[in-house]
């Protein structure tokens, strides 16, 4: 039976998903969650409840998180407050969009925000150079481990480039799991002295 009714008609055989959402009623809750963004190398995406609330990446030195604020928005309307351990981030005069504590520390001195063609862009300046961070908040959703090791062969090609400059390691691959960028060989400013 199952199979003339494939083979002579649109409806879907038993076992089929959407038969079992058809037969069950009730649809799969929207996604929370992190996850790395389809087509843009090293970009990660926090959602809740099916709605992007930002996207993040990182290299060496800095965490950039993107946002996108309602439309029009100018920049001074927006209250950002960076502070070493957590961040406040909403509309002024209104509940804070986001206020919450970092999964490492920045350097508040250093970071800072900026709105840019609608997006508004955070910089938060990593205190510890080299570290893999494997989410941007405590409490939210963290990186897999496959893509905390991809995140750390990354940065391992990054301290590799910054350190010999003359090489190129576009090309360049690690078999296996990659050491920790911070701490590899004496750590970023350990391996070349002057």
């Amino acid at each position: 039976m199952a199979a003339s009714a494939a083979a002579g008609s649109s409806a879907p055989a038993a076992g089929a998903a959407g038969a079992e959402a058809t037969v069950s009623g009730c649809e799969p809750p929207p996604f929370s969650g992190q996850r790395r963004i389809e087509g843009d190398e090293g970009k990660f995406e926090f959602v809740h409840n099916g709605a992007r609330v930002y996207s993040w990446e990182q290299t060496l030195e800095e965490v950039l998180m993107y946002i996108q604020p309602p439309p029009g928005t100018p920049s001074k309307a927006i209250e950002c407050i960076i502070r070493p351990e957590s961040m406040r981030l909403g509309l002024k005069g209104n509940p804070p969009f986001l206020s919450a504590e970092f999964s490492s520390v920045v350097v508040a001195s250093e970071s800072f925000w900026m709105i840019s063609d609608g997006l508004l862009t955070v910089n938060l300046q990593k205190a510890r150079k080299g570290e893999t961070w494997a989410a941007v908040f405590k409490g939210h959703a963290q990186l897999d481990e496959l893509s905390v090791g991809e995140e750390r062969k990354a940065l391992m090609l990054e301290r590799f480039q910054a350190e010999h400059a003359g090489f190129d390691f576009s090309g360049a691959e690690f078999s296996g799991a990659a050491p920790d960028p911070q701490t590899f060989m004496g750590g970023v400013h350990g391996a070349r002295r002057p």
